[in-house]
């Protein structure tokens, strides 16, 4: 059950906001309140206050529906500039580019994927001019769609992935894509700070999500960061 937005909650960190947002996304058209509370499988209260603080933070608009009788109805879709962390929400797109460069390994071994993708996260991690591994990979996460959790134990990251992008992908070839996804995850990390690595990579149903990444950093001041 979500609990109630408040004003320092990341606005797509809650399922619900998820399933509001992917709605919108999917309908490619306006829709009033209680239309995306259905598609969300909510209720209109719920959705009401998760709408209005998706556009709060400009990835959703508010409009009017004038052809109905009586008070035009609210309307809401995806902000035409909405972008998260950087990036516009367009995983597929991304995916399908990134497939299409590992087609040629998906036929030899798991090995081949995890390398290719590993090439594409150090790619991800040039784009970024920080060098905390953790950090870059947060922000690619999220670009991706992938909304994570972060915990943070001593030089510990873990992350929980709240939402698959890529499922209707990856439920027909579970191993190929979450394959090429660790990868990417390990070249992202390594790319942003040598130093950095994915100690551990938990797979989960893609339509439940809730795959954990992990990673060893060394912090500022260890024996390993000298």
């Amino acid at each position: 059950m979500d609990l109630p937005p408040t004003a320092t909650d990341d606005p797509l960190a809650q399922p619900t906001a998820i399933r509001l947002f992917e709605a919108l996304t999917e309908a490619r058209h306006p829709l009033t309140t209680e239309e995306a509370a259905e598609r969300a499988g909510v209720h209109p209260n719920s959705a009401r206050l998760h709408l209005g603080r998706l556009a709060a933070a400009g990835l959703a608009e508010e409009g009017s529906d004038h052809g109905a009788r009586g008070r035009p109805r609210k309307t809401w879709k995806v902000a035409s500039g909405g972008r998260i962390a950087g990036r516009p929400p367009d995983a597929y797109r991304e995916l399908a580019q990134w497939l299409g460069r590992s087609v040629a390994v998906m036929a030899a071994d798991r090995a081949e994927i995890r390398a290719q993708g590993r090439m594409i996260g150090r790619e991800i991690a040039a784009e970024s001019e920080s060098t905390d591994g953790p950090a870059v990979l947060d922000d690619s996460l999220r670009a991706m769609g992938f909304w994570p959790r972060r915990e943070q134990k001593g030089e510990t990251t873990c992350f929980t992935l709240c939402n698959c992008p890529y499922r209707d992908v990856a439920e027909s070839n579970i191993e190929v894509i979450c394959t090429l996804h660790l990868g990417i995850a390990e070249g992202i990390v390594q790319g942003a700070d040598r130093r950095a690595r994915v100690t551990d990579f938990e797979a989960r149903d893609p339509k439940a999500a809730g795959c954990r990444i992990e990673i060893e950093a060394p912090t500022e001041g260890s024996e390993e960061s000298r």
